[in-house]
């Protein structure tokens, strides 16, 4: 019965212990002291959980084209303000606006976006006013 009841606790503590290493702090790779803002076409949606991504090619200062991945918040926060998987598709030009990342890469965790239709929406609970 000893042994029962150790393994369940040790399973219990591992399981617990691994949901709490599957939530990270987005301040350990973006900056979010810094608003990036890059217009580009959409070439992949990644419409999954943990974060939903979205993939464009933004041509950079010098004319190259450059992938930026950009994330924002989970299936569940996107869909209560009312983004969908069609919210983006492939082929679409948008800006987003928001952190980019400490080390400098083509990546973004968005705030702000102005979708296709020219309007201009908040992602998560950004107030898009304050930058």
């Amino acid at each position: 019965m000893k042994t029962l009841l150790g393994l369940a606790a040790a399973t219990a503590m591992l399981t617990l212990a691994a949901g709490a290493a599957a939530h990270h702090s987005l301040a350990v790779e973006f900056d979010s002291l810094t608003i990036v803002k890059v217009e580009g076409v959409v070439n992949e949606v990644w419409f999954k959980n943990p974060h939903v991504r979205y993939y464009l090619t933004v041509v950079d200062d010098a004319g190259e084209e450059v992938i930026w991945d950009t994330h924002a918040h989970n299936i569940a926060a996107m869909t209560r303000q009312g983004y969908t998987k069609d919210t983006l598709k492939v082929g679409d030009t948008v800006v987003m606006e928001g952190h980019g990342t400490r080390d400098g890469s083509p990546k973004l965790f968005i705030r702000a976006w102005t979708l296709p239709d020219g309007v201009r929406r908040p992602v998560g609970n950004a107030n898009i006013d304050a930058f």
